[in-house]
């Protein structure tokens, strides 16, 4: 694998970076040591900065589609109201939150990584790095158990 870039891990940051390298013409691959996309989110907000990211980057149309709009946020503290904040005040085009599952983001991102021609490997875990002056060198290790650099 000669890339000038290599990221490792292919969560929804990891393929976010992908796009962006990609789209400005730096060949990169993405190494994942899940062999598949976890169901279970660790996050489920797309909050409007990062959302106008995606927009940028292709992908955030179709996590419109797939999402739900949040327009406001209720605050509580032991059962009691404390306020309503409304996501109206927000600059356009993105004047919400977006609830969608972490699974359907890291879908979208892998599509739009791999249609700019990016390849995801799954399944490789990063085992060691080497570097001397002009290379870095990545040593994987497949789910099969099968090293390679």
């Amino acid at each position: 694998m000669d890339k000038q870039v290599i990221i490792v891990g292919g969560g929804p940051v990891g393929l976010y970076l992908g796009c962006q390298l990609r789209l400005a013409g730096i060949a990169c691959d993405i190494i994942e040591q899940r062999t598949a996309r976890s169901t279970h989110s660790r996050s489920i907000g797309v909050h409007p900065p990062a959302m106008k990211r995606l927009l940028d980057i292709g992908v955030g149309d179709e996590l419109v589609k797939r999402g739900v709009r949040v327009r406001q946020g209720h605050a509580f503290s032991d059962g009691h109201a404390l306020g309503t904040l409304s996501f109206d005040v927000l600059r356009p085009p993105v004047q919400w939150v977006l609830a969608v599952p972490q699974h359907i983001t890291e879908a979208a991102l892998e599509w739009r990584f791999e249609s700019l021609g990016g390849p995801v490997r799954r399944g490789h875990a990063v085992t060691g790095l080497q570097q001397d002056e002009h290379t870095v060198t990545v040593e994987q290790r497949s789910a099969e158990g099968h090293s390679t650099q």
